[in-house]
């Protein structure tokens, strides 16, 4: 029987995942992580065992990946790896992802399943427009006016290898108007108060 899995599966979810981990099959996955994205795990149990999982991660609108797709060894070729996914086929609907409905709709449908909304999208004014709606923290992973992330890993980045930028002078090389420079001048401004902009 496929269901949704709930907190008590995490740790045999979690001996799935590993089993395949560590013959280098897929990534492994930290069992903090598995109670982290509960909500995005369904499994199939059988005699009151899992025998199978996969986690749904919703990307934008209408692109949702399947991950962690891990069947018990002995149930390779049973037919569990197909039945474990179905539900993710309906789900979209129940989500109004991917069938026209409104970004605020989907906002409130995804703030009902998640604590946050991590959203990479090349639509900033619907990333707003998902912000102002949603009842949960939205991140902007990227959009076309930004792209805070990576503006992030590049401060980071420089810390890590001159310590800091505290009398550094950076300079950017490329198109001034992109989504990249907007977040670094966003985030140096942040992080030192001053930026000169030649």
């Amino acid at each position: 029987m496929v269901r949704v899995a709930r907190i008590h599966d995490a740790k045999a979810i979690h001996k799935l995942l590993m089993n395949y981990a560590k013959d280098g099959m897929m990534l492994s996955r930290s069992l903090s992580d598995i109670y982290e994205a509960i909500r995005d795990f369904f499994v199939y149990e059988e005699g009151g065992e899992v025998v199978g999982t996969v986690c749904l991660s919703i990307c934008w609108e209408d692109l949702a990946e399947v991950r962690s797709l891990a069947v018990a060894e002995g149930r390779i070729g049973g037919g569990v790896g197909r039945l474990v996914p179905n539900p993710f086929v309906r789900r979209p609907d129940r989500l109004h992802l991917g069938r026209g409905a409104r970004v605020a709709d989907t906002a409130r449908a995804l703030s009902a399943y998640c604590d946050a909304i991590v959203v990479r999208t090349y639509a900033q004014r619907e990333l707003e427009e998902l912000a102002e709606a949603a009842s949960v923290p939205v991140v902007n992973a990227l959009s076309d006016d930004h792209h805070p992330c990576q503006a992030l890993a590049d401060l980071l980045t420089v810390r890590e290898l001159l310590g800091g930028l505290a009398g550094r002078r950076l300079a950017f090389v490329g198109d001034g108007r992109n989504n990249v420079v907007h977040s670094l001048l966003e985030a140096v401004l942040a992080v030192v108060r001053a930026a000169t902009v030649d």
